[in-house]
């Protein structure tokens, strides 16, 4: 029986048969997860593969983090630019029920939308805000 080894690590390269992390080298199986469209080099990932070199599974996000929703002035003087902050100590706001009700619909139409079409989750989830703006401006 195969056993089930861990890696993780940034993403070195990579090709249609595998991924390149920290120097070693697992493969895509044709009986498991294909080739996962929206993983990129320089990702951080965590890989379960058997001891054969055989991908299992690929978690994108190991250590999760909380990010705080910028405000309307952060995203006017970052002018579209992603930027990183440091974590803050509490929420910066509150997320209303009705927000969140509009974000987890508006993400999945967004999904549904760009269903078959290899888009970036930043892409999906851009695409999401806007839908959002839109239903919660009441139009």
């Amino acid at each position: 029986m195969a056993k089930t080894l861990t890696l993780q690590g940034i993403i070195e390269t990579q090709n249609d048969r595998g991924l390149k992390i920290g120097g070693q080298w697992v493969n895509w199986s044709k009986f498991g997860e294909g080739p996962d469209p929206f993983l990129t080099e320089g990702m951080e990932v965590l890989v379960n593969y058997s001891d054969t070199g055989w991908i299992k599974s690929i978690v994108t996000d190991p250590k999760p983090a909380y990010f705080p929703r910028p405000s309307l002035a952060d995203a006017e003087r970052a002018n579209g630019v992603i930027f990183q902050r440091e974590l803050p100590e509490a929420p910066a706001s509150k997320v209303t029920q009705a927000e969140l009700i509009a974000r987890q619909s508006m993400l999945k139409a967004s999904c549904m939308f760009w269903q078959g079409q290899q888009v970036t989750t930043q892409i999906i989830c851009d695409f999401a805000d806007e839908l959002v703006k839109h239903v919660l401006r009441g139009v």
